[in-house]
Parts: structure tokens; sequence; C-alpha cells
């Protein structure tokens, strides 16, 4: 996503939503994009990615490393955001990126259902 103007929009969970990784690696480049009064009124006001381990990987008890690396491939790069928010008492941020099991769940509003840390594994 390259070289984009994006001028006074608003959404629910991020203007622009992507669900990436259902293959073995995924890449995303976010360069040099304009968000001039953009808003959102749940959760992040601009970007929400959704990025999944490998099938044999659970990613709330593996550390990544050069043989094992998940949830990666995102790079932004030059952009800018001007007055750019959120909704009040909501936590949210210009970007949200989660990193998800492939067996997670995600209900149709878009609500990612947080796992629980297994035991023995560190927080």
């Amino acid at each position: 996503m390259i070289n984009n103007n994006f001028l006074a929009n608003s959404g629910t969970m991020g203007l622009v939503v992507l669900e990436l990784n259902r293959k073995k690696e995924s890449r995303l480049l976010v360069a040099k994009n304009s968000f001039h009064r953009s808003g959102s009124y749940i959760g992040s006001s601009i970007f929400r990615i959704i990025l999944y381990g490998d099938d044999t990987i659970d990613v709330l008890s593996t550390v990544p490393d050069n043989t094992t690396a998940f949830c990666t491939g995102l790079h932004f790069e030059d952009n800018m955001f001007y007055k750019c928010n959120g909704c009040s008492m909501v936590i949210g941020s210009l970007i949200d990126v989660y990193c998800l099991n492939r067996n997670s769940t995600i209900l149709r509003n878009g609500t990612v259902i947080f796992e629980d840390l297994k035991p023995g594994v560190s927080q």
C-alpha cells in the first residue's frame, strides 16, 4: 500500500483491516501514505492487522527465532498521521497488530477471543 491519501474517514475497527499469513509467509509494505482527520470508534483508528503463526507453532508459548519466525513481514515507512483519533475511554492506537494461533476465534463483529497462556509459560 504505497502513496495514498486518506482524508476525513471513519470506521469501527480501523480504516484498513487486514488478515494476513494464512499462507506460510506474508509481507506488507505501507509507505508514503497520508492519513488526515481519520478515526475509529472501536480499537485502532487506522490499521487493524491480524497475523497467524504456523500450524505447528503455538504463538503463546514459542519464542520466534531464525528457524521459527512467525507473525512477521510488516514494514511501515514514511507515513504521515495528522489529527487521527479514536473513541475516548476505549483502548486504541493508530496501528493494532494481533499475532494469533491458526485456530484462534474471531467473532463476526471482529472481536478476537484471546487464549490464556498455558501453565509454565512466563508472562
